[in-house]
């Protein structure tokens, strides 16, 4: 979850169990238990940053179950157990946007995230997905596709980045295309040198995916990239 007073967060409850795990700056903050919810303490480890601590917790909140509004002092990281869940964020930049989850579903909330491999790219990278037709290769044109491609979106939300096996890394997050959900998962490749050598991006849903490659086709209309995407009309 996000860090300071602007970043207020509140929570509808539909009889859900899940699971939290949260990196916080206060070791040993003891937490008040409401009505209505039951708090289960895990486990609880030191980390190699000073002052901080993780913390995995399973909370079990009766059917209707609203929390107050509330902020975090660090990241949280949600796994829902059962039933559903609804979390509304009060910011400056998500002002009145509710998260709806179900069982299964889980949350990760990255805000400020920059991807840095963006700044590294060798000269021969590659970027293919399925919101595109073959492969593009070169940095300066997987760059103008990339930035094409972020500018046709509102409310990007990163829900996970982190390391994948040696030379890898991981992202998921969703967005809106002109009001359409669209959610992204992105594995980038590096080469020996540290490199971003190879992006493959995994769009959803089809109709969201098409709503994309259309409007990225159209903005990249007289360029040798753009037969990679829908055309206009189509």
């Amino acid at each position: 979850m996000v860090t300071g007073p602007k970043a207020l967060k509140r929570t509808f409850l539909l009889g859900t169990t899940m699971l939290i795990v949260g990196s916080v700056v206060t070791p040993n903050a003891a937490q008040a238990q409401q009505s209505g919810t039951r708090r289960t303490e895990l486990q609880r480890h030191d980390l190699s940053a000073p002052g901080r601590e993780v913390i995995q917790v399973r909370f079990d909140f009766d059917p209707g179950f609203v929390a107050p509004r509330h902020t975090h002092p660090g990241e949280e990281i949600i796994y829902i157990i059962s039933s559903r869940w609804c979390s509304e964020h009060s910011e400056a930049d998500m002002s009145g946007i509710a998260t709806y989850m179900r069982s299964g579903d889980s949350a990760h909330s990255l805000k400020g995230y920059y991807p840095a491999w963006l700044d590294a790219l060798a000269d021969d990278v590659t970027v293919e997905g399925s919101l595109m037709d073959g492969a593009v290769q070169g940095a300066a044109a997987v760059r103008n596709i990339l930035v094409t491609i972020r500018a046709q979106y509102a409310n990007q939300e990163f829900h996970f980045a982190g390391p994948y096996s040696d030379d890898g890394f991981l992202e998921e997050y969703t967005a809106q295309v002109r009001g359409e959900p669209i959610g992204c998962v992105v594995l980038i490749t590096r080469n020996a040198a540290g490199k971003t050598q190879h992006i493959a991006a995994n769009y959803r849903p089809r109709s969201s995916l098409l709503l994309l490659s259309r409007l990225v086709g159209e903005k990249l209309a007289g360029t040798p990239y753009a037969e990679h995407f829908v055309a206009g009309g189509t």
